[in-house]
């Protein structure tokens, strides 16, 4: 069904090849997991199949693909709609419309399916993947892993041959994750579609590919059977911290939308050195919880100090030096041209010594080319980028929305490392997490929401 011959792909602005003389061949329904380390060119392999590469990121592309016998190598992914289906690491990328029902609708009108048959596709994949309640929803409105599951739903509705996902389950509680899995198997297995999913929390993924390729930092692509990846996440150790104090104060914090609410009576003592989870299922409100500690976010009752002061009355440069926040979408803060710049601003803004940045992301990731555009990076390089950007800030209280989204093995637990080090120079941190590994190695206390308690 995918056949790539010596296909290479260099970024034009660096020369060092991401992909280097990949053959590759997928049968009809086979189910593949692509692997490798954050960085290492997972997405790229994926956008030089459907051609948003060199399309929509320029570079030097060599080689050939064919999909169904089908030279498509000169062809523009508009192109191949009809036949290939493609959900991105940031769902938000993706969406055109303004609701659900209108999103998963709009593939389907391009390519002229009966509305009828529209309709009976929309609310058979909506009950699979746990859409139904919300198709009446602005997308705005959805949770992060409620918009991973629409652009999930949105690939599978139109119903192409080839289906194509960037680390589908990466925000999907593990409910629901199994779910969109098993759909997935189904798919491959029973209507012939073949199914390319690259994913860093691969143990739930292995028992269901027919076969694995792993994709290597120099650029060589290999694939052979499915395999468990090698861990290396460190032991949860104790934290001693000299005379613990109380950080932040969150007194009957409660939040809700449209007068429903999401949830309430939340309390809760932050102390120096502590690391604490908030948890449970997509749309619970875990996002909405951090921005409404954050200040930025609306809060429907309750308080929040931090250090005695409440963020929300704070001027945002003040918020800033008190609240240090990565939001589940990284790519809100970056907006500079070149990673060097990014880190250059960061040093400046946060008053640190120049490199303190740097350090940092070196040290979550290893070395980032720093002539490249933030927007060409990985999306684990992207988040390993904003988190530099957040550590090296001195706030006393730290807030990581899904902070291992993206990360491998090794990425996650040089993270771990870096978190624990900062909860030792008497931090505090709150981070909102559907990784149940990660949760388990470093948190001291997990606060879950669900159906509106706490």
């Amino acid at each position: 069904m995918i056949q790539l011959r010596g296909v290479s792909f260099s970024y034009s602005h660096d020369d060092a090849a991401v992909l280097k003389r990949v053959n590759l061949d997928f049968a009809p329904g086979e189910f593949s997991l692509i692997t490798g380390a954050t960085g290492s060119g997972k997405t790229t392999l994926l956008k030089a199949i459907n051609r948003l590469i060199p399309s929509f990121s320029p570079g030097t592309f060599q080689g050939q693909v064919l999909i169904d016998q089908m030279d498509v190598t000169n062809k523009k992914p508009q192109q191949l709609a009809e036949l290939v289906g493609y959900v991105p690491q940031s769902p938000d990328e993706s969406f055109v419309a303004q609701n659900v029902i209108e999103e998963l609708a709009f593939g389907m009108e391009q390519l002229g399916v009966a509305p009828n048959e529209m309709q009976q596709r929309i609310e058979n994949i909506a009950a699979r993947v746990g859409l139904t309640h919300l198709l009446g929803r602005d997308i705005e409105a959805l949770s992060g892993g409620e918009k991973q599951r629409l652009a999930i739903a949105s690939a599978l509705v139109a119903g192409q041959r080839v289906l194509l996902l960037d680390e589908p389950t990466s925000s999907l509680d593990s409910t629901i994750a199994s779910q969109v899995l098993a759909l997935l198997k189904e798919l491959s297995t029973l209507h012939g579609i073949t199914v390319l999913i690259a994913e860093h929390r691969i143990e739930r993924v292995l028992p269901l590919v027919d076969s694995m390729v792993t994709v290597h930092a120099d650029g060589s692509v290999i694939k052979g059977k499915a395999q468990a990846p090698k861990k290396t996440f460190t032991p949860q150790t104790e934290r001693v911290t000299k005379a613990a104090q109380p950080i932040a104060t969150i007194e009957n914090l409660a939040v809700e939308f449209d007068g429903k609410a999401v949830f309430r009576n939340l309390n809760l003592e932050l102390k120096s050195g502590s690391i604490t989870a908030l948890t449970g299922p997509n749309g619970s409100g875990k996002s909405s919880c951090l921005w409404a500690i954050q200040g930025s976010g609306a809060r429907s009752a309750g308080t929040v100090l931090v250090n005695k002061k409440d963020p929300a009355s704070l001027k945002a440069k003040d918020r800033l030096a008190l609240v240090a926040k990565v939001p589940q979408r990284a790519t809100d803060l970056l907006f500079i041209n070149t990673v060097s710049a990014e880190l250059f601003e960061s040093d400046q803004a946060s008053g640190a010594a120049t490199g303190s940045t740097a350090k940092i992301l070196e040290s979550l990731i290893g070395r980032i080319d720093p002539t490249l555009h933030p927007r060409d990076l990985s999306a684990g390089q992207k988040l390993a980028l904003v988190l530099a950007i957040q550590l090296v800030k001195d706030a006393p209280l730290l807030l990581l929305d899904e902070p291992t989204q993206g990360l491998d093995y090794v990425a996650k637990d040089n993270l771990a490392k870096q978190l624990k080090r900062l909860a030792a120079t008497g931090k505090a941190i709150l981070l909102a997490s559907h990784d149940e590994e990660f949760v388990s190695l470093i948190c001291d206390q997990v606060i879950r929401l669900e159906q509106n308690a706490i």
